[in-house]
């Protein structure tokens, strides 16, 4: 009875060996399957965040497009003010050549006058 009381007991014991070697595999599944679980939480949190980059990126180039659309405005308004400005200084050249001549032209018809005063 005594040899069959140490055979249970050793089979006992071996049995809460492989108990404990599942106990601990299975607790190590359960760990792992909590990292698994914290990484997918990790995964949509940096899915929601690209996704935000992704819209901020998109509202920079709309942004980017208006602000060369105005550059482009500016650049076609400066030009046109350049080209005005071109026309304003020949009209100015001309009218400085137009103030030229009146003046010689009265300086001559004074002169006249003075001439004619003289002889009468």
């Amino acid at each position: 009875s005594s040899g069959i009381n140490a055979e249970y007991g050793d089979e006992n014991q071996h049995v809460m060996r492989l108990l404990e070697t599942q106990k601990a595999i299975l607790e190590e599944k359960w760990n792992g399957g909590k990292d698994l679980l914290a990484a997918q939480e990790e995964c949509v949190e940096l899915r929601e965040d690209i996704k935000v980059c992704r819209e901020r990126v998109k509202e920079f180039e709309e942004s980017s497009d208006e602000i060369s659309n105005e550059l482009s405005i500016a650049q076609e308004k400066i030009s046109t003010l350049l080209q005005d400005k071109k026309k304003s200084q020949e009209s100015l050249g001309r009218a400085d050549k137009t103030i030229d001549l009146l003046n010689s032209d009265k300086e001559r018809l004074t002169n006249q006058v003075a001439m004619v005063t003289r002889e009468f």
